[in-house]
């Protein structure tokens, strides 16, 4: 996904006892794949591209999911609105006019 390799996982056909050596004694009868913390960037095409070969029983399925960024908290909000409308406040507020005194 995005240039990066999933981890692969080999079963028994149980699909539970897992194994090291597929191809060996029914090692490998279930294979699966798992990646995370892959960066997902707004604004551009992201892809997930699957290589392999299906023996006929063979299905491909998948699963994915998205953790948005860090959102402010309400508290945060509110002090960011106060200030703008203080700041707001301040350049509307009129000033006495200055005026000239000569001597």
């Amino acid at each position: 996904m995005n240039g990066f390799a999933a981890t692969a996982s080999y079963r028994l056909q149980d699909g539970v006892t897992p194994c090291n050596t597929p191809g060996v004694g029914g090692c490998g009868s279930v294979e699966t794949y798992a990646l995370t913390n892959v960066p997902i960037y707004a604004f551009q095409l992201n892809t997930i591209e699957i290589n392999g070969i299906s023996r006929g029983l063979g299905s491909y399925g998948g699963q994915a999911s998205f953790t948005p960024g860090a959102v402010p908290e309400p508290g945060t909000w509110a002090m960011m609105l106060l200030g703008f409308g203080a700041i707001g406040f301040g350049l509307r507020r009129r000033r006495p006019a200055f005026q000239a005194q000569l001597a």
